[in-house]
């Protein structure tokens, strides 16, 4: 009997972390929706085309040089916290946290040279290349 009601309880929680999930995974779609009609509104067709490469460049970018350092907090630092190791968990944060600076500085470092090298090669104005608004 008492398997039957620890099994229950598990489904229950299942059942409402996912409707969570869900919930907010369709609100998030929502907002990029609203979002996405605003931006076509304010840019008009032209300019919206030109922010949606700009959006996929940085996509690109993010997906090259990203690390999930998040998972290496959650995985070691809960073995660290449980054996009350403080100071490696202090020292795997600190780690985590510059790599994901070093890996932002980085990408932006080769997102700024890709676009400054493949504009020229293209021959593209200046203004195009450094994003001057006129």
């Amino acid at each position: 009997m008492p398997e039957i009601i620890s099994n229950n309880i598990i489904l229950k929680k299942m059942f409402r972390n996912t409707s969570v999930l869900l919930g907010g995974r369709t609100v998030a779609g929502l907002m990029a929706i609203l979002s996405l009609s605003i931006a076509a509104r304010a840019l008009g067709p032209e300019m919206l085309g030109v922010f949606a490469l700009i959006q996929a460049y940085i996509v690109i970018i993010d997906r090259l040089l990203n690390f999930q350092c998040w998972q290496a907090v959650i995985k070691f630092g809960s073995d660290f916290l449980k054996q009350n190791k403080t100071e490696d968990f202090k020292s795997l944060v600190k780690f985590c946290t510059i790599l994901d600076a070093a890996t932002a500085l980085l990408g932006a470092v080769i997102a700024a040279a890709g676009v400054y090298f493949y504009g020229n090669w293209k021959g593209w104005q200046q203004q195009t290349i450094y994003a001057e608004l006129v």
